[in-house]
């Protein structure tokens, strides 16, 4: 607009100029003078437009700049605010694991006051798991560190009342079943009691009551605990303390038994037994391990052992009796196992033993009541429980129910080989093929001896089969090889 202004005002200018400017006479110079001003005026017009030009690229050049100036500005707010929410979750993030951590440390100490109470209710995998690792750096060794630092005689004294006090009560407590109901195939807890003299102790003197009390608080809470998993966790810490501990190694070996590891428990007994060759508990379970591998005349030797080093011993009546069973020896089997119940009737393996006995004989009333009774009492082994449920109610044929505690026993040990033997042979009682070979396959794979049970009805379709012997005779020249 400036321009246009300067433009208009030369132009007014030179016309006004050339009004007032002295006439000439000479036509031509006239002329000439007009013609110089118009090339005047349009150079000047030119300029003009070149410096507009000019203007109008340095204006979008500028423009330019400022729109690549802001755009990186933009990305610069964009990064800085990113790098803040970052940051921002960074902190949180962190908050976040310290307040876990701080639950975590913070909850040890609520868990090592309950956990024998824990110990005793629903078995939860999650807090047994944390048994091993509270014992390993709270139990025992804090309160015995202290007493070593100080070898006060009064500090041990009242750690040992403590102990006792809180250890012993609290696993009284926690147990949910009388003496008489407790397993008897399993070695009763010691009692977490230490007696010092009036001399002052050393420190391998005190390294060693210390290793006392800690084998003993393992054992107990091992004896108090249902999963086999978290038992055979336990007592493997009683043997690092103790490894000529044979009440630990019985024990464990039932563990094993309940998880159908029957090799393992068999290895573990021997060793027991090397070490007391009158311990008649490590006789009988070994005679369960021999009677799971189906090694019947093993089982019953060790069961007579068990019984003439203790005649008053129920279980070891159980196991013959289950034995003699299998036989077909019923009239044997049947004084053997009445005699387990009436020595005690809160045996939950004698009466076990009986409901397979009645299943066998086909009075599948009584076999379910008693195995609904060794189920309230506590049977141990509740993959082999729910199994032979599931067999009693595929036998009466009442198939539904039958998986149903098929499912329940896959709960508890999915690697019983049995189960899939079992399912298998619902699935032929209902006539799928498919599903029969694929069970049965499964089951073999396991290790479950198949060809020991072509007898059973339900193998009545297929065992002419060569599909069915093509699918067996692989396992079983690799079982006898």
């Amino acid at each position: 607009m400036r321009h246009i202004t300067i433009l208009f005002f030369c132009v007014l200018w030179g016309q006004t100029y050339c009004q007032n400017a002295t006439p000439i006479t000479n036509g031509a110079n006239k002329i000439l003078l007009l013609e110089e001003k118009a090339k005047s005026q349009q150079d000047l017009i030119i300029r003009l437009q070149d410096k507009t030009e000019a203007n109008e690229k340095e204006f979008t050049k500028q423009l330019s700049e400022n729109k690549n100036e802001t755009s990186i500005k933009i990305e610069e707010y964009k990064k800085d605010t990113k790098d803040l929410l970052n940051l921002y979750v960074y902190f949180i993030t962190g908050g976040a694991l310290l307040l876990g951590f701080a639950v975590n440390f913070f909850g040890k100490s609520a868990i090592k006051k309950r956990v024998e109470e824990l110990i005793s209710e629903t078995a939860q995998k999650h807090i047994e798991s944390k048994i091993v690792e509270t014992l390993n750096s709270k139990i025992t060794n804090e309160l015995i560190e202290n007493a070593i630092k100080s070898k006060s005689e009064e500090e041990i004294n009242k750690i040992i009342i403590s102990i006792e006090q809180k250890g012993n009560y609290a696993i009284d407590q926690i147990k949910t079943k009388g003496d008489a109901v407790i397993n008897s195939m399993l070695a009763a807890p010691p009692k977490v009691q230490i007696k010092f003299s009036n001399k002052k102790l050393n420190d391998a003197e005190i390294k060693q009551q210390n290793n006392v009390l800690r084998a003993d608080e393992f054992f107990n809470l091992a004896f108090n605990t249902t999963d086999p998993r978290i038992q055979i966790e336990l007592y493997k810490n009683v043997l690092e303390i103790e490894p000529d501990n044979f009440h630990a190694l019985n024990n464990m070996a039932v563990s094993h038994n309940n998880l159908n590891e029957t090799k393992i428990s068999i290895e573990l007994l021997n060793k027991a037994i090397q070490l007391n060759p009158k311990y008649f508990q490590a006789f009988a379970n070994r005679a369960q391990a021999y009677n799971l591998q189906d090694n019947y005349s093993e089982a019953l030797q060790d069961a007579e052992s068990a019984i003439s080093l203790e005649p008053k011993f129920e279980y070891a009546y159980a196991i013959k009796g289950n034995v003699l069973t299998k036989l077909g020896k019923y009239p044997e089997a049947e004084i053997a196992l009445n005699k387990a119940v009436e020595m005690n009737p809160n045996s939950a393996e004698a009466f076990y033993n009986r409901a397979f006995f009645y299943e066998e004989r086909k009075e599948f009333d009584k076999s379910q009541e008693d195995y609904e009774k060794s189920e309230k009492l506590g049977f141990a082994n509740k993959a082999m429980l729910y199994n032979n449920m599931a067999v009693l109610f595929r036998r009466i044929k009442q198939f539904d129910r039958a998986i149903e505690f098929i499912e329940k026993a896959k709960s508890f040990n999915p690697t019983f080989p049995n189960i899939d033997g079992t399912l298998a042979l619902i699935y032929a009682d209902k006539n799928d093929d498919e599903k029969f070979y694929m069970n049965l396959k499964t089951a073999l794979e396991k290790g479950c001896q198949v060809w020991n049970y072509l007898a059973d009805p339900g193998f009545d379709k297929y065992r002419d089969e060569i599909r069915l012997k093509m699918l067996i005779e692989p396992y079983k020249k690799k079982y006898f090889a």
